[in-house]
């Protein structure tokens, strides 16, 4: 896609969303239908449509901020290696107390001794993935 293409997008996208928000501001005993007549030369469906295509823009630019935002969860150099656990998963043993926070097929085990700035990195990542 040209840059061209590109910018005439968010230009029409940010018409469309500006559009949106006139909308929510209109004296509600006028019917949206008519309101879009009106003041765009519209029907409602046309608006739903571009609702729909602000928004799905919006959550594609939220996804991708997302996804670079997740590609360094945990800064590396907060990961220490555990010797007090066995390798093989299926037999996990320590002597350290700890606690499991599952989240769908998610485990995530803390020890007391688990260090706070990797704890804090993990459970705020936690609290944003969708």
């Amino acid at each position: 896609m040209s840059k061209t293409t590109l910018v005439t997008q968010q230009v029409q996208l940010q018409e469309w969303f500006h559009m949106m928000q006139e909308s929510k501001g209109r004296p509600q005993q006028i019917p949206l239908d008519e309101w879009c007549k009106e003041n765009y030369g519209i029907s409602a469906a046309g608006y739903y449509y571009r609702v729909r295509k602000v928004k799905e823009a919006y959550l594609d630019q939220v996804s991708e901020e997302k996804h670079q935002e997740n590609l360094a969860i945990v800064p590396k150099k907060l990961f220490h290696e555990d010797q007090g656990v066995q390798k093989n998963p299926s037999k996990l043993q320590t002597t350290d107390s700890f606690l499991d926070i599952f989240q769908d097929d998610l485990r995530i085990r803390i020890y007391e001794n688990t260090d706070e700035q990797l704890l804090f990195c993990v459970l705020r990542n936690l609290k944003n993935a969708e």
